[in-house]
């Protein structure tokens, strides 16, 4: 079964996508960047859904972090800001981010994503 990791800071929302996900993929939630990281080191996940805005350690500093160590992983960017065109393309050129979704998405919006990226990869 194809296994999803989520790092979401805020436990609704991560409750929420893991809901929409767990009937077709083996789900996995790291609450915050710090335990995100401490997953990510020992995931064997075929795609990473992460939030970009969360104290501590941000969206961002996982995305260097995965970088820096060649970690391949496909990360789609779930995540609310202001201006996510412009956010979007930073992260598509800075990082190679597979996939992006705001999060006034409607669920078939992520899971649309979802199975773009992973089939993407195949």
């Amino acid at each position: 079964m194809t296994k999803v990791l989520i790092i979401e800071d805020e436990p609704d929302i991560a409750t929420a996508m893991r809901m929409l996900l767990d009937t077709d993929y083996k789900v996995e939630v790291a609450f915050g960047g710090k335990l995100g990281l401490g997953k990510l080191a020992k995931t064997d996940a075929d795609i990473l859904l992460l939030d970009i805005n969360m104290p501590e350690v941000s969206g961002r500093d996982i995305l260097d972090h995965m970088r820096k160590n060649g970690i391949k992983l496909p990360v789609i960017v779930v995540t609310a800001v202001a201006c996510a065109d412009s956010v979007r393309n930073e992260l598509e050129n800075k990082y190679r981010i597979d996939g992006f979704v705001s999060k006034t998405y409607l669920a078939e919006e992520l899971l649309d994503e979802v199975k773009h990226v992973l089939s993407k990869r195949k």
